[in-house]
């Protein structure tokens, strides 16, 4: 089975620790059930359980990869749980990290990121 389907969008998204703020275990799994509910509403996706963690493994996170949702679904979802950032991608094209914090890009200045394929700013304020 492919998993990545070269038309559908995908993304790994977690509504743990929210603004990298740490949570209780009991916090992050009663958001992720309500990240999970929300996924059910939208209607009919390829969910699978995933996690998300830092190279050196100090911060990792339950996520979910979730196949086909649209992009502004997510974006909505991101800011609902007060994600910083989220990765995402079409098909099997190369991840692009998505960026939510508007805060960073104020404190950046605009950050263009058309040379960085693999980020890109979700806040108004950094596409000024």
């Amino acid at each position: 089975m492919q998993l990545l389907q070269p038309d559908r969008p995908w993304v790994l998204i977690s509504a743990c620790n929210p603004h990298s703020r740490p949570r209780s275990a009991r916090s992050n799994a009663l958001r992720m059930r309500a990240l999970t509910r929300a996924l059910a509403a939208v209607g009919p996706l390829r969910v699978f359980d995933a996690a998300g963690y830092a190279p050196d493994r100090r911060w990792v996170e339950p996520s979910l990869l979730v196949i086909g949702l649209d992009p502004a679904i997510t974006d909505a979802l991101a800011r609902r749980f007060d994600q910083n950032a989220l990765l995402t991608g079409h098909g099997v094209a190369p991840a692009r990290l998505r960026l939510y914090r508007a805060d960073w890009a104020a404190a950046l200045g605009r950050v263009d990121t058309a040379d960085r394929k693999w980020a890109e700013w979700a806040v108004e304020s950094a596409r000024a």
